[in-house]
């Protein structure tokens, strides 16, 4: 799905619960749509998809209202603890610094 306000292409749900680490290998090693340059989205990525109401865009094709009900790793780092990294709950735009050992959903952008 592509966000035509930002123009970055979104991948279906690649994995849920997974740990920081394997997220950010899960998109490195993507290979969606054709497309090989997938990354993990930025904490900011990720609260820009709630603003633009990534909520109304969910669909059996892309991200469920389930999975959008729960948390998705970024792949930014807490910047005063290199242990944690943002993971965003899309359904309300929060985002929270958790331990980078923590299940987390996995979504790729490029």
């Amino acid at each position: 799905m592509k966000d035509k306000i930002t123009g970055l292409w979104w991948s279906k749900i690649q994995c849920t619960f997974q740990n920081w680490s394997v997220a950010i290998n899960t998109c490195d090693a993507l290979t969606f749509n054709g497309q090989t340059d997938w990354r993990l989205p930025t904490q900011k990525e990720l609260m820009e998809a709630y603003a633009h109401g990534v909520r109304s865009a969910a669909s059996d094709n892309w991200m469920t209202e389930a999975h959008i009900n729960g948390y998705f790793w970024s792949g930014s780092s807490v910047s005063n603890n290199t242990g944690n990294a943002w993971g965003v709950y899309l359904a309300k735009g929060n985002a929270y610094g958790n331990l980078k050992t923590n299940p987390y959903q996995v979504v790729c952008v490029r």
